[in-house]
Parts: C-alpha cells; structure tokens; sequence
C-alpha cells in the first residue's frame, strides 16, 4: 500500500551530483544584546528582544559538563553557584504553535493562549543510560519561540516491499524556554500546559493588531531538570511514506528559566497592551485588563477603568499608556465607568 513507511535509515541511497541546500550561518541583527529592563513602558518598533539563540550558545560554552571526575553533588553545588542574575525578553518569533489568538467581538475581549506542551529531556535520559541507572524519565514544559531551517538533502527511499520514491529530508533547529516554574500554568489534559491571557479591545482596534501582536517571554535564568542544568535537549523525528516522501528531524535546543511576565505588545510601535505577571496561578477575568495591584474603587462620580488604556489615534495607530494624563480627552470617554455607590 503506499501509505507504508520509508524505513529510510536502513534503505537509504544518497542521490549523485545532488547538493545540500544550506541556510547560511545565524544572522543575529536586530537582536537586543543588552540585558532587558523590566520597567520600561514602551519597547522599540518591531522589537526582537534578546537572542535565544545566542543565549543558548553561550551558556553551553560556559557551562562544563559533569565528567567520570566529579561527583553528582559537586557538579550541582557547582551549577548552582553560577548565578546569573540578568533578565532576559525572549519573544516568541516564528513557532506558531505556541500561540493562538482570538477575538470575541460579544465580549470585546482578545484572548491569547500560549502553550507550553510536554518533551522528553534527552539529557537525563543519556546521564542515565551513560552510568547505568533506571529512573523515571524527565518530562519538562516548553514554549517553543524560534525554529531554523538548516539543511534540506534528497535521497531514494524505498520500503519493506521494494517501492521507491524521492525523499526530501529537512533538518531544523528549534529554540525555546524550559519551564523551571511550570507549576503556574494550568494543565489542558495532562501533556500540555498553557496560560490564557484576556484583553478588553475594540473589534476595530483589535482587527488592526491581527497582524501586528508580538509576545515577549520575560524570564530570569534557573538551573532545572534531573540533574540540574541551565540548558537541556530533545527532538522530534517524523518519517517518510510512499504519499507523503518527506523526512523531518528537528533538533530542539532549551533553556531552563523562570517565566516571570508576559508582555504582549504592537510591534508597529512598540506600545505594550499589558504586562502580565506569572506569579501566581490565575484565572484573568475577560473585563479587564490589568496587571496592576487592584486600586480600591473611588467613592465619588466619575472615574476610569484600570490601565493600561489603548486607543487609536486619528492618523489610525495605535496607542498605549498606564496613565489617563497621556490620554487625548476626547478619548478618555473610552475609558469611563459607571458612577459608584
């Protein structure tokens, strides 16, 4: 049948005079190498945050492996020496999976799910078969926030019965965050995780961002896993078929962190729609949207919903403050509620 599977590893021939197609080296421009400041209010247009990629690299570099030489407890004492005190904005560039948005125009609420779904950690389970161990394999959290074509090769493949076809093999690089702190997010049916973020917007307003929403991972590095570490690895492999000739293998790269806030932003102009901070698990009601401490209800007449207060100005973008001062008047109207008792 020609839905049987390719078992291209043992019944592999390389094609002749056929190139690789090679994706040149990382081009790291554009990238914020500076370390992130959780205060600021407004972040540059099309902001690209730090590099994970980079990030990744270097920690691997800096931080030595265990070796025969050194004990289980001295490679964590070790590890856990390194502090490293920076704060780092990872935004989530090209991963689709991660992230889904959707608007309600009944409620006028933009709801952001982000996903951290379940991986196996490849390291523990290598630390484990190197010395001879049993234990339970490590299942960490993940986002996933940028993925790199590298290679694509072609090569006949055929399967049990003898049929043959081209294969197109794709090699890809995968980088994203490990969560050290995934106990903050609620869980879907058990393998996947995710946390919901609600905006009240206007169907007009929200209708510009479609396009234009950028997704800021606020984290502080934290060492994790079994044993501990700053970085892991896992993968995903999927084989060809006679229908479908084609064979992926993804190499995903992660770094362990504690996901502090998640900032979503318009990468037009930098303006942040809201600031919310994973520090506790939450459930963030579809009227508001703040992340600010509560402010008690005024007694008297006319007053404002809590900020931050986006709107659209005449020459149609979009803006953004924390403060009603900054607000034209003739917006503020946006923004009123009804007298308290």
């Amino acid at each position: 049948m020609n839905c049987n599977p390719l078992y291209a590893v043992q019944n592999k021939t390389i094609i002749k005079d056929t190139k690789s197609i090679k994706v040149k080296s990382r081009n790291a421009t554009g990238y914020d190498n500076k370390q992130f400041d959780i205060n600021q209010t407004k972040l540059p247009s099309a902001y690209k945050g730090n590099d994970i990629e980079g990030v990744f690299v270097k920690l691997k570099n800096m931080v030595k492996l265990k070796d025969e030489y050194e004990t289980l407890a001295g490679y964590e004492n070790r590890i856990n020496s390194l502090y490293i005190k920076d704060t780092y904005a990872f935004k989530i560039e090209n991963v689709s999976s991660s992230l889904e948005s959707k608007y309600n125009a009944e409620s006028s609420t933009l709801e952001i799910t982000i996903e951290a779904p379940e991986v196996t950690n490849y390291d523990q389970m290598n630390y484990l078969v190197n010395n001879g161990l049993h234990g339970t394999l490590k299942i960490e959290a993940v986002i996933d926030t940028k993925l790199t074509h590298v290679s694509t090769d072609k090569y006949i493949g055929s399967n049990t019965y003898g049929a043959k076809t081209e294969v197109n093999d794709h090699f890809a690089r995968q980088y994203g965050i490990g969560l050290a702190n995934k106990d903050k997010f609620s869980a879907i049916d058990g393998h996947v995780k995710r946390h919901i973020i609600s905006i009240e917007l206007r169907s007009d307003i929200a209708r510009s961002l479609k396009d234009n929403i950028g997704i800021l991972l606020i984290c502080k590095l934290r060492p994790a896993g079994d044993p501990i570490a700053f970085i892991f690895h896992s993968g995903s492999h999927s084989k060809p078929t006679l229908k479908n000739p084609t064979e992926v293998t993804i190499e995903q790269n992660y770094i362990f962190v504690n996901l502090q806030e998640i900032w979503v932003y318009d990468t037009r102009s930098g303006h942040v729609l809201i600031k919310d901070k994973i520090e506790e698990p939450q459930i963030i009601p579809t009227n508001t949207i703040t992340n600010e401490v509560p402010v008690p209800k005024p007694a008297k007449t006319k007053h404002y919903k809590s900020p931050p207060y986006i709107w659209e100005d005449e020459k149609g973008a979009i803006q953004a403050t924390d403060n009603m001062a900054n607000v034209p008047e003739n917006k503020r109207f946006m923004f009123e509620v009804e007298e308290q008792d």
